[in-house]
């Protein structure tokens, strides 16, 4: 079918369709724009800590392995004067050591750190402060330089994923569908049109290996960019021989190339293919998709991380079948039967919508099983879900999948019958897998997106702790904890300095709420917060009473001076937010749990082939209890290798586990010093 053929009508309505893709999903970013993953977990001093005397060194352990090259800490007064230390270390892969000079007076001090993870590679930084001495040598310190650690924007990072993606799967995809589907649905039309369908699919795979190399390239780019340390060899060099990203991203690049080189075989592209050959080059596809699960949010995890990597592998590679597969269809079958007569075109059709059905139920079956694991380990409850960055994309892009099937099975139940009978149904049969193309490039934008963005369960388990908040006039100077920062009791606690020095007893401070919304009938509530210690406020109250946008004033007034007055808004959720951190997820471990996870995809293949085209002249029952063994092998290896899930704790901050010193926080997801 020719361009022509599709009517301006549906090309309209694709253009409208990607439109409306790339303007939701790029919409759902601006919840989450950080990109960092290795989370501070805890330290040693914590954060906030007032201890009597000075601790040799601080520990910062966090929540994923660190790359030793691109990972520092430094140490500054409370004025935010640099103190010179020996240089940090790392220890234990995911720990940060900083030795601290001997002698260091009473007081408040700041340590400030930059890290890269290991297991995917996104730079993070943030700083925590603690004293030394007692309740009298807390003061508030000013915030230190942020480090030169420029991130690239989220977008352009997502479109280098993006093209990796995109041309992955049609090299992968387009290699597996022409072996499946359209060999197979070609059998019928002449030699010359036969190699000419050959000759276009390898033109297919070689651009979408050589778009996947353009969109490494361009990551590697973004990734030096991260590190902060210019464009020169040398930062080259160190992101691809120093860390654990480069090392997998040059892999991904030789396999890549690997898999180009054999795909210019003639031989893999005639009617007639080895088994051998054909076992081969699915296998060097499989491998050349596993870099991109070894640098993924599977790689972080401390338990079980083998198992998660194996599942995103599986994952990976069955959306790449069946999005690569649709992409193939298009290019290949409906714009490469041009000049082939109506009736031999439409029964063409027809063998390839039932082939490709066979390979897009097993594929879609495996990413259902896959794709929850994955939710359950980077998402974990609905809150995070709906509420964070990472979900919304996620939800966005399983909002797609649901147009592909949908769009499947139009063309497996209503169209493909069709073929045979209507001159119509073929028009329609190409403005459906066009559409299915469109909305499968918005799946993978989707998936690019959420490979830069720290997981749901990051997000909210760092920002659920208590809602806090920075204000700074230049004279006053505040820190506001609200406790748990929800509907119904919360603790108010402000830490204040003036003119650099802790507020004392004799300075008022006030806490007013209001709510923002014209029709609500809740008014102002004020409440005054009593001095507790050094520059600490603390008052307990009801006032936020009701979901939704508040307006907070807090009211500084010194004696004999002019008030000072910050306005910020607030949006109180509807529960305490330390009881949506999602619980830990089981997981498994050890070397026979990937294993499991292989099997039950194979089990997958089987089950589904056997139902609808058992091969090798063998019985319909013969294979479906092959694949029916194998589920019980995989379901028994995992139960025998699961970990017993840690019962997280979900308890809401009180006012009286808060530390006795402020905390300066960055306000981005993911950059701040969790307590």
């Amino acid at each position: 079918m020719s361009p022509a053929n599709l009517g301006r009508a549906g090309w309209r309505w694709c253009a409208v369709l990607l439109i409306l893709v790339g303007v939701t999903v790029a919409g759902a970013l601006g919840a989450d724009q950080a990109s960092a993953h290795a989370f501070l977990d805890r330290s040693t001093p914590a954060a906030n800590a007032v201890v009597p005397e000075q601790p040799e060194e601080v520990r910062l352990w966090f929540t994923e392995p660190l790359e030793p090259s691109f990972t520092k800490a430094n140490l500054y007064d409370s004025s935010g004067t640099l103190i010179e230390t020996p240089a940090s270390r790392i220890e234990n892969d995911n720990e940060l050591v900083l030795p601290l000079p001997d002698g260091l007076p009473r007081g408040t001090y700041t340590v400030q750190f930059a890290n890269v993870s290991a297991a995917d590679g996104h730079p993070q930084q943030g700083y925590l402060p603690f004293t030394i001495g007692d309740q009298s040598d807390i003061v508030v310190p000013a915030s230190p330089e942020p480090y030169d650690f420029s991130q690239p924007p989220v977008w352009l990072s997502g479109i280098a994923r993006w093209l990796a993606l995109l041309g992955i799967c049609a090299g992968v995809g387009g290699f597996a569908c022409w072996l499946w589907v359209v060999r197979p649905a070609a059998a019928g039309l002449p030699e010359e049109r036969r190699r000419l369908l050959g000759a276009r699919t390898q033109r297919l795979a070689l651009y979408g290996i050589t778009i996947s190399v353009v969109g490494s390239l361009l990551a590697l780019v973004l990734q030096v960019w991260a590190g902060g340390n210019g464009f020169g060899p040398s930062a080259f060099y160190d992101v691809i021989f120093d860390t654990r990203y480069g090392r997998f991203w040059l892999m991904r690049v030789s396999l890549a190339l690997l898999l180009a080189w054999a795909l210019m075989l003639d031989e893999a592209w005639q009617e007639t293919i080895s088994p051998r050959l054909s076992a081969g080059l699915l296998a060097l596809s499989g491998a050349t998709l596993l870099p991109y699960a070894l640098v993924s949010h599977a790689a972080a995890f401390p338990t079980g991380s083998n198992t998660a990597i194996v599942m995103d592998w599986i994952h990976l590679a069955a959306s790449t079948i069946w999005l690569g597969g649709v992409a193939t269809l298009l290019i290949v079958l409906i714009y490469g039967l041009r000049g082939v007569p109506r009736q031999q075109r439409h029964e063409t059709y027809a063998v390839a919508v039932e082939r490709f059905s066979t390979l897009a139920i097993a594929s879609v079956i495996v990413l259902v099983v896959t794709g929850f694991y994955s939710a359950w380990l980077e998402v974990g409850n609905l809150y995070a879900l709906r509420n964070t960055g990472y979900g919304q994309v996620l939800a966005i892009k399983l909002a797609l999948i649901v147009v592909l099937l949908l769009l499947g099975f139009t063309n497996q139940r209503l169209i493909g019958p069709r073929l045979r009978k209507s001159a119509a149904s073929g028009k329609q049969f190409g403005r459906a897998i066009a559409a299915e193309t469109v909305v499968a490039l918005g799946v993978l934008f989707a998936v690019g997106l959420l490979v830069g963005m720290p997981t749901a369960r990051e997000v909210v388990r760092n920002r659920a702790e208590r809602t806090t908040f920075h204000l700074d006039s230049g004279a006053v100077h505040a820190v506001v904890y609200l406790a748990p920062g929800s509907v119904g009791v919360n603790t108010y606690t402000v830490d204040l300095a003036i003119d650099g020095r802790p507020a004392s007893d004799d300075v008022q401070l006030l806490m007013r709420f209001e709510r923002n919304d014209e029709q609500s009938i809740e008014g102002i509530r004020e409440v005054e917060l009593t001095h507790v210690n050094g520059p600490r406020y603390q008052a307990e109250g009801a006032e936020l009473s009701v979901v939704g946008e508040w307006d907070l004033t807090l009211i500084v007034r010194p004696p004999n001076v002019a008030e000072t007055r910050f306005t910020r808004q607030l949006d109180v959720p509807k529960v305490p937010p330390a009881s949506t951190i999602p619980g830990t997820p089981p997981t498994f471990s050890g070397a026979l749990a990937p294993l499991s996870a292989l099997f039950g995809a194979l089990a997958v293949a089987l089950i589904v082939i056997g139902l609808r085209r058992p091969p090798f002249g063998l019985s319909r029952m013969t294979v479906v209890s092959a694949g029916l063994a194998l589920v019980l092998v995989a379901g028994a290896i995992l139960w025998l290798t699961r970990d017993p899930a840690n019962e997280a704790s979900t308890t809401a901050l009180s006012g009286h586990d808060l530390p006795a010193v402020a905390v300066i926080l960055h306000e981005s997801e993911g950059v701040h010093a969790r307590q």
